[in-house]
């Protein structure tokens, strides 16, 4: 049985970023343990999930700014008359590029999230039409009125 204090020192590593056999070396254990409570041990899983979200998103925010960084980078070469014409035309090529794909993402992202409204519009008519049935089939089903197909149907009284 493995301590908890070295599942935990293992966790610390793989949130850290090192990789698995790094990390098996480090604290003594086999690498086939590590991936045995990576597939098998919950616990552990929630706890590497939880502990390597801060990461990802501390990381997701670097990101952001060095990209701010790049743009104007990018802006001042295209508009620096000293650089040579293909320079410039590279930055032009690459701001179009991303540009674009930023526009394409941006639409998807909007064509989905429509997608996902009239499905869960579709989902709640559904579920409102068979509520609806459910109780006509109870109110019905006391007159007994049934159509040819055995379905409770509202009487014409």
């Amino acid at each position: 049985m493995v301590d908890q204090e070295i599942k935990n020192d293992v966790l610390g590593d793989l949130i850290l970023g090192y990789p698995i056999r790094q990390v098996a070396r480090r604290n003594d254990v086999g690498e086939s343990s590590i991936w045995r409570w990576l597939k098998t041990d919950d616990e552990f899983k929630e706890a590497l999930t939880a502990g390597i979200a801060p990461v990802v998103g501390l990381s997701a925010l670097q990101l952001a700014q060095t990209s701010q960084e790049a743009v104007i980078y990018l802006r001042e070469v295209l508009h620096n008359k000293g650089n040579s014409t293909a320079l410039r035309m590279r930055a032009a090529r690459t701001i179009l590029n991303h540009t674009l794909r930023y526009m394409e993402t941006a639409d998807l992202a909007e064509r989905l999230a429509a997608l996902e409204e009239m499905g869960d519009e579709q989902e709640a008519t559904r579920a409102t039409d068979w509520r609806a049935g459910e109780i006509a089939k109870v109110a019905n089903g006391a007159n007994g009125v049934r159509d040819s197909n055995g379905v409770a149907r509202p009487s014409r009284n």
